[in-house]
C-alpha cells in the first residue's frame, strides 16, 4: 500500500494550507472511518463546484481557489487522504460532453471536445475498494438543480450530472460507492497511482487555441453558470453598470468598422480595429506574494482601499469577532456568502495588480494595490481606465492603522485566540510590523 500513500508533485500534501486545514479539522485524531467520511463531506460541500485553470493544478492551488470539478476536487481529496494514512488511487475515464450541457452554453458547448476527460478517486478502505466520485458536486448547488428540475422523476443528464434517479442519487458515503457523472462515462483507461502518472498517460484532448480560449475564457463563462453565490451576482452587475460608459465609446468603432466591411471594405474595417480597438494577447496568470508581503503593502497604504478611498480592517480582527459571536458574525472558510459575514469580503484587504498581470503588469510591489475582496473580484483582469476607476492616494498608517492596535490588544487580552490559527498567524504579522 506504500505506493498509494506517496506524495507527488501534485498530492503535494507538505503544503502548510493543507497541514494547517488537518490540525484544524483534528482529522488524524478520530477513527479511520470518520476521518474518511469528514474528509469526503469537506471536499464534496466546501470546496464548490467550479472550473480551475488547468487538471493539473496540484492539490495546494485547488484549496487555494476553493472550488473544482472532478479531476481537480479529486486531486485535493487525494492528498488530504494520503497526508491521513488513508491509501488512494485515481480512476480515468472520457465523458460525453452532454453530460456538462448547462454549465457550457453557447459557443463554450459548441466548442467544447465531444469527450470530457473525467476521473473518480479509489479509496482502500477495511480491505475493499470504494469508487468515489459524488465528492464532485457540492449539495447545495445540486439541491438548487434538483428544485430547477423538480419535474425530473428518474434520470438526468446535464449541469455536471448523469444519474439514473436524479431525485435520490447516492453521494453519502457509507461503506458504500458513490456516483454523480458515472451514467455519462464513453471511455475507461483504468486505474493509476496518482493524479500525475493519469496525466502522463491521458489529458483532456484539446487544440492549443481551444486550450487557451478555455483558459482564458471558457471556464469563466461555466463557473458563472454554476456560481450559485449571490457575490456572483452582485459582482457582475456592479462591474456592467460601472463600466458601461467606456465599453458605449467602443460601439462607435464597432459600427464604423461594421460599415466598412458592408461597402466591401474589409481592409478599411481591419484597420480601424487595429488602431482603436486592438487585440490584445492575454498573459498567463502569476502571483508570488507571502503573508508577510501583503500586509507589508497594507501598510503601505495605510489599509486604506486604493480603488474606492474606504477603510479597511485588519483581518485578524474580523476573525476574533467571529471567534467570539459565531453567529452574529459568521466566518467561512471559503466565505460562501450564505454562510460568511459581508465584512470579510467588504473590509479585509488584500493585494491586486494595478495593471492586471493578464494584460503585462508586472508582478512586483511598483503595481499593487491594497483593495477589499470585493473590489478584487470586480476589477479582475479589467484596467481603471476600462472601469473608469481612479487610483487613491495611499493613507497614513500612524492616522489609522486598520485597527492593528486594538487587534493585538484583544490577542493579549485573550491568549486562548491563539489557538485559532488564523488569528495567531496575523497576530505574528502585525506585532512584527509594529
Amino acid at each position: 500500500m506504500d505506493k498509494y500513500l506517496k506524495e507527488t508533485k501534485m498530492l503535494d500534501y507538505s503544503n502548510a494550507n493543507i497541514q494547517q486545514l488537518i490540525r484544524e479539522r483534528r482529522w488524524k485524531n478520530i477513527n479511520e472511518f470518520e476521518r474518511l467520511k469528514s474528509i469526503y463531506d469537506f471536499v464534496r460541500d466546501e470546496i464548490l463546484f467550479g472550473y480551475n485553470i488547468d487538471d493539473n493544478v496540484p492539490a495546494s492551488k485547488v484549496l487555494a481557489d476553493g472550488y473544482g470539478q472532478c479531476n481537480t476536487k479529486g486531486t485535493l481529496f487525494m492528498a488530504i487522504l494520503r497526508a491521513c494514512n488513508i491509501p488512494c488511487r485515481v480512476h480515468g475515464f472520457t465523458i460525453d460532453k452532454k453530460l456538462q450541457k448547462g454549465a457550457m452554453t453557447g459557443v463554450v458547448y459548441k466548442n467544447a471536445p465531444q469527450n470530457v476527460f473525467h476521473s473518480w478517486v479509489e479509496v482502500y478502505f477495511e480491505d475493499r475498494w470504494y469508487e468515489l466520485e459524488a465528492f464532485i458536486l457540492d449539495k447545495k448547488y445540486l439541491q438548487k438543480l434538483q428544485e430547477k428540475n423538480s419535474d425530473c422523476k428518474g434520470a438526468f443528464c446535464g449541469y455536471g450530472v448523469a444519474v439514473k434517479d436524479f431525485k435520490n442519487p447516492i453521494i453519502d458515503f457509507d461503506r458504500n460507492n458513490t456516483y454523480i457523472q458515472s451514467e455519462g462515462i464513453n471511455q475507461d483507461f483504468g486505474v493509476y497511482d496518482s493524479p500525475d502518472d493519469l496525466l502522463k498517460a491521458h489529458h483532456q484532448e484539446m487544440s492549443a487555441i481551444k486550450a487557451f480560449l478555455y483558459k482564458h475564457f471558457g471556464r469563466h463563462l461555466m463557473n458563472r453558470n454554476v456560481k450559485k453565490l449571490e457575490i456572483a451576482k452582485f459582482l457582475f452587475i456592479k462591474l456592467i453598470k460601472e463600466s458601461r460608459c467606456v465599453f458605449m465609446d467602443k460601439i462607435t468603432t464597432i459600427k464604423q468598422s461594421a460599415k466598412s466591411i458592408l461597402t466591401g471594405n474589409i481592409e478599411s474595417a481591419k484597420n480601424l480595429i487595429n488602431k482603436e480597438y486592438p487585440f490584445k494577447k492575454l498573459k498567463p496568470e502569476g502571483r508570488s506574494y507571502t503573508d508577510k508581503e501583503k500586509y507589508e503593502q497594507f501598510v503601505r497604504d495605510g489599509f486604506i482601499d486604493r480603488y474606492t478611498g474606504e477603510k479597511l480592517v485588519n483581518p485578524g480582527l474580523l476573525k476574533v469577532l467571529s471567534y467570539y459571536m459565531p453567529d452574529a458574525f459568521p466566518y467561512q472558510s471559503h466565505w460562501k456568502m450564505e454562510e460568511c459575514h459581508s465584512a470579510y469580503w467588504e473590509l479585509v484587504p488584500t493585494i491586486d495588480h494595478i495593471i492586471p498581470i493578464a494584460i503585462g503588469g508586472e508582478d512586483n510591489p511598483s503595481n499593487y494595490a491594497t483593495t477589499s475582496m470585493l473590489h478584487n473580484s470586480v476589477k479582475s483582469n479589467w484596467t481603471l481606465e476600462q472601469l473608469n476607476w481612479k487610483l487613491y492616494p495611499a493613507g497614513d498608517i500612524n492616522e489609522y492603522d486598520g485597527l492593528t492596535d486594538l487587534f493585538v490588544r484583544l490577542i493579549e487580552n485573550d491568549l486562548e485566540l491563539f489557538d485559532d490559527p488564523y488569528i495567531k498567524r496575523w497576530y505574528k504579522l502585525s506585532v512584527g510590523m509594529k
